[in-house]
């Protein structure tokens, strides 16, 4: 279960539009991506998509596959992307993914975009 200051920052980044939390990812990387985009928002909007293009495979695997996710949502506990982000926390956390930016950003962000969408839920074989 996420710790009081976690569901606090869970809170905080669930106010944003995904664009935003796109920005803010190139804060946490310690590449020269960081260097060339933190002065313009596209560009750190931009090179956030592209981290998270980067790991999205990695990502769906542990969401879609390990969490079982298509099955997870159906439960009205998730109905809240608050409730989702604090449960793929969880997940996320328990099971040391480490992509080089905050379980928080990550599990907001993935509950912002849809689970649904990220695994697919509902296509054939799925």
């Amino acid at each position: 279960m996420p710790s009081a200051a976690e569901l606090e920052e869970i809170e905080s980044l669930d106010s944003l539009e995904p664009a935003d939390i796109f920005a803010l990812i190139p804060l946490y990387l310690a590449d020269s991506r960081q260097e060339t985009t933190i002065f313009s928002p596209y560009g750190q909007e931009r090179a956030g998509r592209e981290w998270f293009e980067s790991v999205v495979k990695a990502l769906r695997g542990f969401v879609c596959e390990s969490w079982r996710g298509c099955e997870k949502i159906e439960s009205s506990a998730f109905n809240d992307s608050k409730d989702l982000a604090a449960a793929l926390f969880d997940a996320m956390l328990i099971a040391g993914l480490n992509l080089g930016v905050p379980v928080t950003v990550i599990s907001v962000l993935l509950a912002k975009l849809g689970v649904r969408q990220l695994c697919r839920c509902g296509e054939a074989g799925l």
